[in-house]
Order: C-alpha cells, then sequence, then structure tokens
C-alpha cells in the first residue's frame, strides 16, 4: 500500500522536560494505526503536531506534496487533510445534525448537499435517532460518536483520534470500535489513534506503534 503520511525526525519539547522524539514513523494509505502508550508518553503531543495545532521545534510531517514543520505551519489545504477528535471533544449549541454539518457549513457546502451528508453519516454510525437531539443533553459516549460523526462527515484524508475510549461507557466504546473496524475493512480511511490499551489497539489496527517517555520504540 502507499504511503500516506510521513514522519521524519520529529522533536517538540517543553519547558517542563519532557520532549517527543520520533525519528521516522509511516501510515499507510486505507489503514488504521495505533499508537500505544501510558498517559504522559506523547501520544497527543504526537497528534497535535500531525494536525498541525502545535508546531514541531525540528523534524518534518509530510503527506502527498505538501509538508509541515518549524517552519512550515500548517496551510489550509493540511487542516482540511487532517482531521482530529480530541478525548473530551467539544460539542456547539444545537442539534446533534447542526453539529455533524458545522464544518460542512464552513467549507460552503450546498445545504442540499449537506443534509444528506448528514442523514448518511448518523445511518453508517446508528444515530438516526438522535438527529434533532440537543447536543448539550448528550452523554459522554454519545457526544464523543457525534464528534466521529463531525470529523467522518468531512471526508478526511487522514483522521486522528485521541483516546476516543477513555472517558466513555463500555457500550459507546464497542460502538465506536465497530465503526473504526467497518471503515478498516472497507480501507475507507486511514486513521491514527492514540490509546493505552493494547487489547484495543490489537482489535482494531493494522500496525501498532509504541511511544514511551516520548521516544518512538516499536512498530508491528
Amino acid at each position: 500500500m502507499a504511503t500516506i503520511l510521513r514522519v521524519h525526525n520529529l522533536v517538540k519539547s517543553y519547558n517542563g522536560g519532557f520532549t517527543l522524539s520520533v525519528p521516522r514513523m509511516e501510515v499507510e494509505r486505507g489503514t488504521v494505526t495505533a499508537v500505544l502508550g501510558s498517559n504522559g508518553s506523547g501520544k497527543s503531543t504526537l497528534l497535535t503536531v500531525i494536525a498541525g495545532i502545535n508546531a514541531a521545534d525540528c523534524g518534518t510531517v509530510g503527506m502527498g506534496e505538501m509538508a509541515i514543520g518549524a517552519r512550515f505551519p500548517a496551510p489550509l489545504a493540511w487542516r482540511r487533510a487532517v482531521t482530529m477528535v480530541a478525548q473530551k471533544p467539544y460539542l456547539f449549541h444545537g442539534t446533534v445534525a447542526h453539529n455533524i454539518g458545522y464544518g460542512l457549513h464552513l467549507r460552503s457546502v450546498p445545504r442540499a448537499q449537506r443534509e444528506q451528508r448528514i442523514r448518511d453519516m448518523l445511518r453508517k454510525i446508528g444515530l438516526e435517532e438522535f438527529a434533532r437531539r440537543d447536543a448539550r443533553e448528550l452523554s459522554g459516549g454519545e457526544a464523543q460518536m457525534v464528534a466521529l460523526a463531525r470529523a467522518l462527515t468531512l471526508d478526511p484524508e487522514i483522521l486522528l483520534l485521541d483516546e476516543p475510549t477513555a472517558y466513555i461507557d463500555r457500550d459507546n466504546a464497542a460502538r465506536l470500535e465497530q465503526v473504526i473496524s467497518t471503515l478498516r475493512a472497507k480501507r475507507e480511511l486511514s486513521l491514527l489513534m492514540a490509546t493505552h490499551d493494547l487489547a484495543q489497539a490489537n482489535r482494531v489496527a493494522d500496525r501498532v506503534v509504541s511511544l514511551v517517555d516520548g521516544r518512538l520504540l516499536a512498530a508491528t
């Protein structure tokens, strides 16, 4: 398979002494890669650098003809191609359907097309009955599923998930894993997921890379 994302000699340091160091990492198109590590190992830092939210001190992250790094901030095209879902995602005021379609609205997708994509996504993740629910009334697990749907609706080149099941109930965690597994089986999306759960990584990922104290140690 072709490589969609390349990380080369990436270093990100903080004043407190923590340093993320990733000499080399690749994500293949249409696969799920799990970044495995304990709390504080650097998983979130790696994802935010790849997303262009935080800038690396040195090194580059490349995707196709684009690259970002210390001297190359993420352009609009990069931020549209890479979408990240945080551990505790923020939902806007309004309905679930409004939240899922928010990014499409910002990208000036026509209303009829936007509404169709929202319906399709709700059906895909099994949340059809949630369309008119107030997003503020959702449980943590339901909110995580809506955030995932919002990200998927944007049809990103690569999706980043930061510990997506860390704060949600078992049923919604299983549902989210099922969505990931379905996407993996269909090779519809390239996905990089941070997790501290080895069993989960083995269930949903094609490849597992390990971070320990900020250093990339192994890949399987």
